[in-house]
């Protein structure tokens, strides 16, 4: 019994003999390198998992095509190229553009605003009216020209003869709530009130075969048809553009008023830009002529004041504090005299333009230039 026991005791004392540790601590490694090894298994295994489950709920939550269920959140329509929500009509009379209209039926807000022919509008050369865009400039200046003036992005352009408007706005039944001169000539109101009634009847029998009676030209055609098939009745805006008549070089034309049309389609219109003009030449009145011309711009007009050089100015100067002086490109190239100088201690968004003696009155540009 002793001896038994003495031989297990002896035994266990060989094993733990030199070298042991060693081993046990190398066995202990290989354990523990095998636990990571079926940890790292188990964890791949759970994100595959989790990935083909989260792709198959994606499956199931769309509708066949690749729209999104109903209960999801809606994708985004993206607007065919070239073509924004906003459309214009030329409305044509004897080859001149009676009116422009803008007609905006997804908003916000929801539009139809007319501008008169004369509607004098800025483009990338200088000033020119609706009906001398049509003519000269085509669909893309009318685009690019119209969107700027009214905030809006517009697509596309079709031309409609006057009269064809006009029958469809009687056939609908409605003739009789238009002006007079609907009967004959047009003008931006007499556009207005009957493209308002075929849009009003557009979802009627009437409306609808009036809208398909509409010979309507150009790319934009079927997307104009549309809009106003679409546009709801009434619209949030119905208005012809804000502005006034003006009369320059024997020239007359239709001034818009930027800050009420900001202000009529609810958008604010960016004015840190401010411009003063001071009179240096002596000339009575220029300064006020001068505010008047470069207001055309969008800018905050300051009142005019006499320089205090007055009335030595030899050269007309233009001002800029240093966020300004893009602006003040734009004015010089308006005035088409003048040189820009930064100004360091200017307000921000402040241009002061100092008349010279090089700049008269009647020098200042009129329509188109």
């Amino acid at each position: 019994m002793d001896a038994g026991n003495r031989g297990v005791s002896g035994h266990s004392r060989a094993a733990a003999g030199p070298g042991y540790p060693a081993r046990r601590s190398a066995a202990l490694r290989r354990r523990r390198q095998k636990t990571v090894k079926r940890m790292l298994l188990v964890f791949s295994a759970l994100v595959i998992v989790g990935g083909l489950a989260f792709a198959v709920v994606q499956l199931l939550g769309r509708t066949p095509g690749g729209a999104s269920h109903p209960g999801s959140a809606p994708t985004s329509v993206t607007q065919a190229a070239g073509e924004g929500p906003a459309v214009l009509l030329a409305v044509m009379q004897d080859a001149t553009t009676v009116a422009l209209l803008c007609i905006d039926p997804v908003g916000p807000p929801t539009i139809l605003v007319a501008l008169p022919g004369d509607t004098l509008v800025k483009t990338g050369s200088g000033f020119n009216t609706v009906s001398e865009l049509a003519a000269t400039r085509g669909a893309a200046a009318l685009r690019e020209s119209i969107g700027s003036l009214l905030g809006v992005d517009a697509g596309t352009v079709a031309e409609l003869q006057w009269a064809g408007l006009r029958n469809a706005a009687v056939a609908v039944g409605q003739g009789g709530s238009l002006p007079p001169a609907l009967v004959a000539t047009g003008s931006a109101t007499s556009v207005l009130t009957a493209a308002g009634a075929v849009a009003a009847a557009a979802k009627t029998a009437k409306g609808q075969a009036a809208l398909g009676d509409l010979e309507l030209n150009g790319t934009g055609a079927e997307t104009a048809r549309e809009a106003l098939r679409e546009l709801p009745s009434p619209p949030e805006v119905q208005a012809v553009v804000p502005g006034k008549d003006a009369t320059r070089g024997g020239v007359s034309y239709f001034e818009p008023d930027l800050e009420r049309i900001a202000s009529l389609l609810g958008r604010a219109r960016d004015s840190r830009e401010s411009v003063e003009v001071q009179n240096g030449s002596g000339e009575i009145g220029v300064a006020e002529a001068a505010t008047e011309v470069i207001s055309i711009l969008g800018l905050t007009m300051l009142e005019p004041k006499n320089a205090e050089q007055f009335p030595d100015v030899a050269s007309t100067q233009i001002l800029a504090a240093p966020d300004a002086v893009a602006q003040a490109e734009r004015v010089r190239t308006l005035l088409k005299v003048g040189k820009v100088v930064e100004q360091k201690d200017l307000p921000a968004g402040r241009i002061v333009v100092i008349i010279g003696k090089d700049l008269a009155a009647a020098s200042l540009p009129s329509r188109g230039e």
